[in-house]
């Protein structure tokens, strides 16, 4: 099979969760098959197919153009107005003539935006693995003042009318999570919808760091992203605290690139540590106890989840954080969704090595077992299979 897969940036490294499923199902996709990979833009010399694994690697040069204001008052999200659909499908046209796939996937909101502008002979599965119109919902929720909730509540309706219309006009849909399916049904109709949850690098995060005896908590993430930024903040003020009383000595280690400037603050509290940009994030799991994950909005699966129960670490986490992922409260890993309960179960595992180790080694197991990205490259070559031979995309009138 010969699949043409789309994606807004070259997964390459894969330094966050955009990048990171595009380069791991390209990787370890089933042997022969070839995969040709599309970016947006012009591709920079490190763009190489020898570095995903790829047959081929196009880009589409000079394809976006200058966003209007006057957008902002159309049916759709503003940033997929800055996309040129008619320059978009000459250039993927002469692709398609070249590589000549047998089917396309889309992992990229602005370019399933340009594809349903017109039918195609291939058939089409929009992997883009969150429901955008759920996250927008809850950010509708947390705003905090009337300003900023209007402005939240004009995203969220915009795309709602975004994922009405266009999630039609694929032959299939893949996301990563049940609540993610759930609400693109609820607001779609019927649909092929199917859910394929990431997976995680088991042998890359090997689950063979020796936790160490110092009281170090760690959260790694993108730490501009705002369920991220929500979390640390979170546990710095209401869970910190409670943790100090009874371990002075404890640490919190917050990780990951592009810190905002609150949690770049939180780096002035006495035992929090603020890294940055971090090379291999591996060496912060090996450096941390445990894992608090205490997020409170998103939509998806939490990836840093994942990681951390790979390298064998005792994770804390919220339910919201651990949603989509199948696990049981207390085995392979410990929710706590209020800051005393959480607090509570963080002591006990600073103080009780032994449990804190027989949940690592849980939740290795647990992911090894459910998680690996072969089996969701096989799961993803299953869903082409069914699809081929579908009609075709049927496109905006």
């Amino acid at each position: 099979m010969r699949i043409l897969y789309l994606v807004s940036t070259f997964p390459y490294p894969p330094t966050d969760g955009l990048k990171l499923r595009p380069f791991n199902i390209i990787k370890r996709f089933p042997t022969g098959h070839a995969i040709g990979l599309v970016c947006l833009g012009e591709l920079k010399p490190e763009a190489t197919a020898t570095s995903l694994g790829a047959e081929q690697v196009f880009g589409l040069p000079d394809v976006m153009r200058r966003n209007s204001l006057l957008n902002i008052t159309r049916r759709y999200p503003f940033p997929v107005y800055s996309i040129d659909p008619k320059k978009v499908r000459t250039h993927l046209s002469k692709i398609i003539d070249h590589f000549k796939p047998d089917i396309i996937n889309c992992e990229s909101l602005l370019l399933s935006y340009a594809l349903c502008q017109w039918k195609l002979a291939v058939p089409v599965v929009n992997s883009f693995p969150d429901c955008n119109s759920l996250y927008r919902r809850q950010m509708v929720e947390r705003a905090e003042s009337l300003q900023g909730m209007l402005v939240e509540r004009i995203k969220w309706l915009k795309m709602i009318n975004y994922e009405r219309d266009y999630y039609k006009c694929f032959n299939h849909i893949i996301v990563v999570a049940d609540r993610d399916k759930n609400e693109i049904l609820r607001l779609c109709g019927s649909i092929p919808i199917t859910v394929i949850p990431n997976g995680v690098d088991c042998r890359f995060f090997d689950g063979n760091s020796v936790a160490p005896q110092t009281a170090t908590i760690a959260f790694v993430g993108v730490m501009n992203y705002p369920p991220n930024v929500d979390a640390v903040l979170y546990f710095a003020d209401n869970v910190l605290p409670l943790v100090r009383k009874h371990v002075p000595e404890v640490r919190f280690i917050v990780a990951g690139k592009d810190p905002s400037e609150s949690v770049i603050n939180l780096g002035r509290l006495p035992g929090v540590e603020v890294t940055g940009y971090v090379e291999d994030i591996r060496e912060i799991y090996r450096r941390a106890s445990m894992v608090v994950v205490p997020i409170r909005f998103g939509t998806g699966v939490k990836n840093k989840v994942l990681e951390a129960m790979a390298m064998a670490m005792p994770v804390i986490a919220t339910t919201e954080a651990v949603g989509g992922i199948p696990v049981v409260n207390g085995e392979s890993i410990i929710i706590a969704d209020e800051p005393g309960a959480m607090a509570e179960e963080v002591i006990s595992l600073l103080k009780n090595r032994d449990r804190a180790r027989s949940i690592g080694y849980a939740a290795r197991e647990r992911v090894e077992g459910l998680f690996s990205w072969e089996s969701v490259g096989r799961k993803l070559l299953s869903v082409y299979e069914d699809v081929l031979g579908a009609p075709k995309v049927r496109g905006i009138e």
